[in-house]
C-alpha cells in the first residue's frame, strides 16, 4: 500500500478512536486542529522516512529571558531518550515542539495516546512561558549521557 495511503487510514482510525467523522487534511497534506481550544496541533507525512510527524507552535519564550529559553530547549531536545524536538521560527522567535514516528508503529489508538501525550508536554512549555520567569538550569546530564569516542 502507497505511504499516503496509510497515512489517511491511520487519520480515519485515529478520527474513530477520538469521536470524529474524519481528520481533514489540507493542501499540504497537513492535518490541522484544536486540542481544547488552546494547543494547535499539526500532523504531517513524513514520507521521505515512512513516519509522522507532530509538531506546534509553543509561542514567544519570555524575550527578556530568551537566551535563558534557548537553552533550556536545547538541553530539553531528545533529553533522556524523549522523542521531542524544540525549534525556533526565525522571523518570529515563536518556539515549535516536534516529534517523528515510524507510520508502521502507530494504529489509531496509538496515535490518540501520542497526541494526547504530546499535548501534555507542549501545554506544559507554553505554561512555562507565560509565567514569563527565567528558567530553571537543568541539571548535568550523566557522563554516560554523552557519546563518548
Amino acid at each position: 500500500m502507497p505511504i499516503s495511503e496509510t497515512f489517511t487510514e491511520l487519520l480515519n482510525a485515529f478520527a474513530t478512536v477520538i469521536g470524529q467523522t474524519e481528520i481533514p487534511v489540507d493542501e499540504r497534506g497537513i492535518c490541522s486542529f484544536m486540542v481544547d481550544g488552546s494547543v494547535a496541533v499539526n500532523l504531517a507525512l513524513d514520507a521521505g522516512l515512512d513516519g509522522m510527524v507532530i509538531f506546534s507552535p509553543l509561542g514567544a519564550p519570555p524575550a527578556a529571558h530568551l537566551a535563558s529559553w534557548q537553552v533550556r530547549m536545547l538541553r530539553a531536545n531528545g533529553a533522556g531518550g524523549g522523542a521531542y524536538v524544540f525549534g525556533m521560527a526565525p522571523a518570529s522567535d515563536t518556539a515549535i515542539l516536534s516529534s517523528h514516528r515510524p507510520l508502521a508503529s502507530l494504529s489509531g489508538a496509538l496515535l490518540a495516546s501520542w497526541v494526547g501525550e504530546f499535548v501534555d508536554v507542549a501545554r506544559h512549555w507554553r505554561d512555562a512561558f507565560a509565567q514569563g520567569a527565567e528558567p530553571d538550569a537543568p541539571a548535568a546530564p550523566a557522563a554516560d549521557a554523552w557519546l563518548q569516542v
